[in-house]
């Protein structure tokens, strides 16, 4: 594999900063015809008619401001409930038969997506890898990795080319899965691919053996909605982690953030002022800049989300700032919080520092 997307140098501890760069290439890609056959079950005809049909009727509402956004890989899709939409049987090549999946969110440049996926009881899958990091999390029945059985709550963040041994379920399983730099796809092998770094593995049970904490992000949400984090990157800031409302939660201002985000409600409803109504199952990817807030929350929830950056909250109480007023008020606020990074930044005399430099 790229070294550029398998670095070695980070330790094995579990939530343990775990380094990657955004390059989506690789030394070994997957077949031609397997990659042919992943984007014709992504992007064919039927797919589109379903779910890219349906991402268009639930548009966010405020249509002005989000206007700019909907050229991006991965279009703003909120609020979206996967209990409206079937199964569709997995037919890549190389999986096993008696996998199912709802499409939650695609990139349409790198094939990169999350997905609702069913095991159906007796699916057995082989030792084996994929090209893309993986993050898995199980929400209902339970899968057998190797000789350890994982229920309810266990998180997987698999490097590209961390082989995994065989997967099997007896009863079935629900889980999230997300493919984070290519179209899903798996390769049957008893080893590692080239290059892959074994250390960044993560596995735990995040209902059993993490404690809630209270958000230490400045400024902060209003109390009442607590974080068990799953994975930080120490490079981007990316976080994956589990949130959840106590019941009566209110927060009445309206925020935005430098990154994008994305949110899957494993149990529970929640309210928010643009977008209205998210129930069990309910799902959002967000763009950066976008305005959502105020929030509530009758009964609670538990919810799992990500993000692909640093994670900052920009408060204030205007619903109708647009996305430029939203970059330039976060791109002043940089420039006072951090005069002397923002000088350099906008400096036009200096080449400016790629990822893989920054990393020496």
């Amino acid at each position: 594999m790229d070294p550029r997307i398998l670095p070695a140098d980070s330790d094995a501890r579990i939530l343990r900063p775990c380094r990657h760069s955004s390059s989506h290439q690789t030394r070994r890609d997957p077949s031609a015809a397997q990659a042919q056959a992943s984007r014709h079950l992504l992007t064919s005809t039927p797919f589109s008619q379903t779910w890219g049909g349906a991402l268009h009727s639930i548009r966010s509402p405020c249509q002005s401001q989000h206007r700019e956004e909907e050229t991006m890989a991965r279009p703003h899709i909120e609020p979206f409930c996967d209990r409206d939409v079937p199964f569709k049987k997995m037919t890549l090549p190389g999986f096993p038969s008696g996998m199912h999946y709802k499409m939650l969110s695609l990139d349409k440049d790198t094939g990169a997506c999350t997905m609702t996926v069913q095991f159906d009881a007796g699916y057995r899958q082989p030792p084996g890898f994929s090209y893309s990091d993986i993050e898995l999390l199980i929400m209902e029945g339970g899968l057998r990795v190797g000789d350890e059985m994982c229920g309810p709550g266990t998180y997987f963040f698999i490097p590209a080319g961390v082989a995994l041994p065989a997967v099997s379920t007896k009863t079935g399983c629900l889980a999230l899965l997300m493919y984070n730099q290519t179209e899903p796809n798996f390769v049957e092998s008893d080893e590692d691919g080239d290059g892959a770094d074994r250390s960044r593995l993560i596995q735990v049970n995040a209902y059993d053996d993490l404690s809630w904490q209270v958000p230490t992000l400045m400024p902060a949400t209003a109390p009442g909605c607590l974080l068990k984090i799953l994975r930080w990157d120490e490079v981007t800031g990316a976080l994956s982690f589990l949130y959840c409302m106590v019941p009566g939660f209110w927060q009445d201002n309206i925020s935005f953030h430098d990154c994008a985000e994305e949110a899957y409600h494993i149990w529970g409803t929640s309210w928010i002022m643009q977008f209205g109504d998210l129930p069990t199952g309910g799902y959002f990817w967000r763009p950066p800049y976008i305005n959502h807030g105020p929030f509530a929350s009758e009964h609670g929830i538990l919810a799992f989300g990500r993000t692909d950056g640093e994670l900052y909250n920009h408060f204030h109480f205007n619903p109708y700032t647009t996305l430029k007023e939203n970059r330039e008020w976060a791109a002043e606020k940089l420039k006072h919080r951090k005069p002397a990074l923002f000088k350099w930044i906008v400096a036009h005399e200096h080449n400016h520092l790629t990822g893989s430099e920054l990393k020496k």
